[in-house]
C-alpha cells in the first residue's frame, strides 16, 4: 500500500 520509490507518482503497489 505504500507508494513507489518516485513518490510523485499516484501509482500505490501492494508491497514496497
Amino acid at each position: 500500500g505504500k507508494k513507489g520509490a518516485t513518490g510523485a507518482s499516484t501509482t500505490v503497489y501492494a508491497v514496497e
